[in-house]
């Protein structure tokens, strides 16, 4: 603890010392592979995006395809207004567990969307995503899908 006041001028409390050695630990686990940091991150996503256990964060994807399921009018807004289909090159935003994501629609079919993704996400094929298109000067919500298409 000393060598720490020291660094930080004589002015520490608690808190920033625990702040300091979990900072000095994550910084050290990402540049000299220590183990008990690197067994919660996925792959070789910035650790700051998605964290789990080694086997169970799922895959790396830098592209979903997506079956949604649109709502039958946009949630959060004063107006009710009903729910467009999605078109191609729409921006969306992605929440994939609790990852959030922005990705550009590339392909759209009859009941699948292809969209190719800002930032990548962990994810099963599995998990739901929820869908939100920009409206006004916000995302809202659309709609979701109860997994991810192969």
């Amino acid at each position: 603890m000393s060598q720490y006041k020291k660094f930080l001028g004589g002015r520490v409390s608690r808190f920033v010392v625990v702040m300091v050695f979990v900072f000095a630990g994550v910084f050290s686990s990402f540049h000299h592979a220590d183990a008990v940091y690197t067994n919660i991150t996925c792959n070789t996503i910035s650790p700051s995006q998605t964290t789990g256990e080694t086997d169970s964060a799922g895959y790396e994807m830098y592209d979903l395809n997506l079956k949604p399921e649109l709502l039958e009018r946009v949630v959060g807004t004063k107006d009710d207004l009903n729910v467009e289909p999605i078109k191609i090159n729409e921006s969306l935003m992605l929440n994939v567990n609790s990852t959030v994501t922005v990705g550009i629609v590339d392909k759209v079919d009859k009941s699948k969307v292809h969209v190719r993704l800002k930032r990548p996400v962990c994810a099963f094929p599995e998990d739901r995503v929820t869908i939100s298109r920009m409206i006004g000067s916000r995302f809202r919500l659309i709609g979701y899908s109860n997994g991810i298409l192969g």
